[in-house]
């Protein structure tokens, strides 16, 4: 970071984030997605509707916005990820979202 004349503060920031996420991932037991893996594709599926579903049954952000059925399909979609403190990210995975299956 030094050599690309990086910030010293943005070079802190960045520090702390990898201290973060090592310890994290050092003291993490086995990963909620680890066991997700290790179920069989219909049992991960009613898993991943209960857990998601859950999050998104207590926001009214979801529940004004959307109708049940896309849901659902947003439950099967919805990817956990590590995010340093203070630090708000949403992805939707477009291209899935909208195929009809």
């Amino acid at each position: 970071m030094e050599k690309n004349e990086i910030d010293g503060k943005l070079q802190m920031k960045a520090k702390q984030y990898i201290e973060f996420k090592l310890e994290h991932e050092r003291t993490m037991r086995e990963t909620d997605k680890a066991v997700l893996l290790s179920l069989s594709q219909s049992l991960r599926d009613q898993m991943l509707k209960q857990v998601n579903g859950r999050v998104m049954k207590n926001s009214d952000l979801f529940q004004k916005s959307f109708g049940s059925s896309l849901l659902t399909r947003l439950a099967m979609l919805l990817d956990e990820q590590l995010l340093a403190p203070d630090e708000y990210v949403f992805k939707v995975k477009r291209e899935e979202l909208w195929c009809s299956n």
